[in-house]
């Protein structure tokens, strides 16, 4: 791989390392992409996990997008920063782990007001009543106590994607340069 390609690749990784970071960095929010019933299928994530090689976010075990992952087995990730003119796109094979060491941790590390939303008593995406909040009852205007919260574990999980293609596209005024990343290889594209 060539300096500048290895340079670009640097470039995204470093600006996931720092969404991570920072809660205002524009890779902080991506769009998740599954397959549901033969369609695609996104949504706007929080990234959680950006390292060896792997993204991931938290989800609700009961969503549909941690169905698709379970079904298929592939995510693709997409990222974009309007400051950097930074587009970063990552595909590859998808895990949840559930009730296992992984989840445990990112359990540990999370805030008690977002183990909130894994108390919820409908599954993401069930049919409710109109403007349904979906909050646990008595929870609706405070943050669970490290106890209340426990509930919430059996319906957290850690979605990671192993990055086995990544696009990694940078915009300027004189055009941009695009490169995709794939089993070690770079291959320069047309951005």
């Amino acid at each position: 791989m060539d300096s500048v390609a290895s340079e670009l690749l640097e470039l995204a990784w470093n600006e996931l390392g720092t969404a991570l970071l920072n809660r205002k960095h524009p890779f902080r929010t991506a769009t998740l992409a599954t397959v549901a019933d033969g369609l695609p299928a996104a949504r706007i994530v929080t990234l959680r996990h950006a390292h060896e090689n792997q993204v991931g976010c938290h989800v609700d075990a009961r969503s549909p997008k941690a169905r698709e992952v379970l079904e298929t087995g592939q995510a693709a990730w997409l990222f974009y920063s309007f400051p950097h003119k930074l587009q970063v796109r990552i595909s590859g094979p998808t895990r949840l782990h559930r009730e296992d060491e992984i989840a445990r941790a990112a359990w540990e590390r999370s805030l008690l007001l977002s183990r909130r939303c894994y108390l919820a008593p409908l599954a993401p995406s069930a049919e409710c009543e109109p403007e349904f909040g979906n909050m646990p009852p008595g929870l609706e205007e405070r943050e669970p106590t490290e106890e209340e919260s426990e509930m919430g574990f059996a319906n957290f999980a850690v979605l990671r994607t192993a990055a086995a293609i990544i696009d990694v596209l940078s915009l300027n005024y004189s055009g941009g340069t695009r490169c995709r990343f794939e089993n070690g290889i770079a291959t320069w594209l047309a951005p």
